[in-house]
């Protein structure tokens, strides 16, 4: 419920202002799971993640001067009560020389006056400290992957 709120608010707007499309996926046969933290966080966690995936494609458009469709994936799936959520964009990736350091505060792949460097350092501290679970990225293909693993409780009906 959490990433379908945020999803709803800003898909539509990525779409329009940047043609990039957010798809969300169910890879396993229930489609709701839950977890314990702070719902707010939590979305404010998901919301810094799609905006750098829509950073990284407008930057990637505009240095290479072609126009595509931007592509930013979340796939939700729960395996052995572990709630996995994977973010994965075309954005062409972080580069290697900062990305075992992305998560430190005042880090940045973005100019100074495009990014802070704090967003990635609170979104790793939101989902380790307050939410008990991990926040992990590589390249791939095209572009970056963001993996937030959590624990899940019962069977509800959202993160929360």
């Amino acid at each position: 419920k959490a990433i379908e709120d945020i999803v709803g608010m800003f898909g539509s707007l990525y779409k329009k202002k940047n043609n990039i499309e957010i798809n969300i996926e169910t890879t396993t046969p229930e489609s709701n799971f839950t977890t314990i933290g702070f719902p707010n966080d939590f979305k404010q966690v998901i919301l810094n993640l799609i905006n750098n995936s829509r950073d990284a494609i407008v930057s990637r458009v505009e240095s290479s001067g072609k126009k595509f469709t931007g592509d930013i994936n979340i796939e939700l799936s729960h395996s052995y009560n572990k709630i996995y959520v994977t973010i994965r964009d075309n954005g062409g990736g972080i580069p290697e020389a900062v990305i075992d350091k992305i998560y430190e505060p005042y880090v940045s792949t973005k100019s100074e006056e495009k990014g802070t460097g704090l967003g990635l350092y609170m979104s790793k501290t939101i989902i380790e400290t307050n939410m008990g679970g991990s926040l992990t990225v590589k390249n791939v293909d095209d572009g970056a992957e963001f993996l937030i693993r959590l624990d899940g409780i019962g069977d509800g009906n959202r993160i929360s």
